[in-house]
């Protein structure tokens, strides 16, 4: 016997759209689902990267800030040196104040100068200090010029009278115990009359060192 068909021809294409849609609607939960997660971990990894770009940041403040300190460092070297060069070539009229200040100070209301004179003599040396050798080393490598090392002696000569042995011997005394003159030495000493009166005719001889000092 046929079997009778009791539902109507659209109602398995109605079962077989619900199944679509179950389907769909499960695809679109496990899509969702999948975009929720990988939201969550790119906020991770975008906060990650935000910590680090401002901790990165923060490293570069510092950067900035000790290659500003370099650069200040820098112009106060440039300036250190721009001086020195500066003192060196005047180096020579500083010291020549000094040494009139100072005859003058040893010197009694008696006596007197007829001369004075002052050479400098230059002579080459060889580095004694590190820093020297440090120097003439990375000169040898071709990394910067070498320097010139110079010892620089200011020779002085001076001629006066005195009225006596003893204001004589005072004026030398004097110049030995101040520490700018060195090699102070009597080169004569012999009778002059002036006015009719005996004074005592001198010539002294030092030397004042007028290398930099570091």
């Amino acid at each position: 016997m046929r079997e009778l068909e009791f539902l109507p021809g659209w109602y398995p294409r109605l079962r077989w759209r619900r199944r679509l849609m179950r389907w769909q609607l499960y695809l679109s939960l496990v899509l969702l689902l999948g975009l929720g997660m990988g939201m969550v971990r790119f906020n991770a990894v975008l906060s990650n990267e935000r910590q680090r770009v401002g901790w990165l940041s923060g490293k570069l403040k510092d950067t900035r800030q000790v290659l500003a300190k370099l650069d200040e460092l820098e112009k106060l070297d440039t300036q250190l040196k721009t001086q020195q060069r500066v003192v060196e070539k005047i180096g020579l009229h500083v010291e020549a104040t000094r040494i009139v200040n100072a005859l003058e100070g040893a010197m009694s209301k008696d006596m007197s100068l007829l001369n004075l004179s002052m050479e400098v003599f230059e002579q080459q040396r060889k580095p004694g200090s590190l820093k020297e050798l440090s120097a003439t080393v990375a000169s040898s490598s071709g990394k910067e010029k070498a320097p010139l090392l110079v010892d620089r002696t200011l020779k002085v000569k001076v001629q006066g009278v005195a009225p006596t042995d003893v204001e004589l011997g005072n004026f030398l005394n004097q110049l030995r115990n101040n520490s700018l003159f060195e090699t102070v030495n009597m080169n004569y000493a012999r009778e002059r009359a002036q006015n009719g009166h005996a004074m005592r005719e001198f010539e002294v001889l030092f030397s004042v060192n007028l290398n930099t000092q570091d």
